[in-house]
């Protein structure tokens, strides 16, 4: 029976978690603020809102917290537009598993304003027979249900799927869920594997 293979994008195709994760820093620095170095490990355990408002709170963000929000919009435009780039080899690897006529989709929490452009500017849509992002099915990627949701919209049993994904609560969910699990962890060295069996 046919495979439906299902790829996050941010840390698996694209090499966007140091962008991610080093946000505020891009922000403060498209502001002509220098930022602490250790400004990545003051804000990780905050939500966005509780981000942006440190952010503004700290830095004398003229604004506050809204302008901050609209800054970080802006430079993850411009990151997803024009700098991030593909893993090394993930484009062959892709090309590869297409070839066999397997059948692929994306799944990503990026929303699609930023996520379709930088799949588009690498002529990655050509592989992926959809395109998902958590804002289409309202249910996070952390909870099981959205990835039945988006097997059961594609016509496949959750037994019959694969997800490739670098996030454990991405991967847990999924096994949760049936789905097959590969897990990618490129920045960690972590159980790294190619998508070939």
């Amino acid at each position: 029976m046919d495979k439906l293979h299902i790829f996050d994008i941010d840390g698996t195709v694209l090499d966007s978690m140091p962008m991610w994760e080093n946000l505020p820093t891009l922000f403060l620095e498209r502001c002509g603020i220098e930022a602490p170095a250790d400004l990545a490990e003051t804000v990780d355990h905050m939500s966005v809102p509780e981000t942006n408002e440190y952010i503004a709170e700290t830095f004398g963000i003229e604004g506050g917290a809204e302008a901050v929000m609209s800054g970080m919009n802006e430079v993850l435009k411009v990151q997803y537009d024009s700098v991030l780039e593909p893993f090394d080899g993930i484009v062959s690897e892709l090309s590869e598993l297409s070839a066999t006529g397997a059948r692929m989709i994306v799944f990503s929490n990026t929303p699609h304003v930023y996520l379709d452009r930088a799949l588009e500017r690498h002529d990655l849509m050509k592989f992926f027979e959809r395109v998902y992002a958590v804002e289409d099915i309202g249910v996070r990627k952390d909870n099981r249900k959205s990835y039945e949701i988006v097997c059961q919209d594609m016509g496949f049993d959750t037994a019959d799927a694969i997800l490739y994904d670098d996030s454990d609560y991405a991967l847990n969910a999924a096994k949760e869920a049936g789905l097959e699990i590969k897990k990618y962890d490129r920045y960690r060295g972590i159980g790294k594997q190619g998508l070939r069996k």
